[in-house]
């Protein structure tokens, strides 16, 4: 394995650390256990859960396009090296 390689194999999947945001913004209850500020009458307690579930499937799109990306720079990296 080259030095190159080798740097770069630690930070290999930063990117997969997205996942703990609404992970721990889920987990935080007293972050969100309340009633106010209301949108249109709709608690905090439900909006913020739905804003968590649009949160999530960003950062899933996200992970998802740059470990696309990163597979095809090593597949272009393995047919030139």
């Amino acid at each position: 394995m080259t030095p190159k390689k080798q740097g770069r194999s630690k930070l290999h999947h930063w990117w997969s650390l997205l996942f703990i945001l609404p992970v721990v913004g889920s987990l935080d209850v007293p972050l969100y256990a309340r009633q106010s500020p209301a949108i249109s009458g709709i608690p905090f307690f439900i909006w913020f859960q739905f804003v968590l579930v649009i949160v999530g499937a960003l950062v899933t799109g996200v992970v998802n396009h740059l470990q696309h990306r990163h597979g095809e720079q090593e597949e272009a990296e393995a047919v030139n090296p």
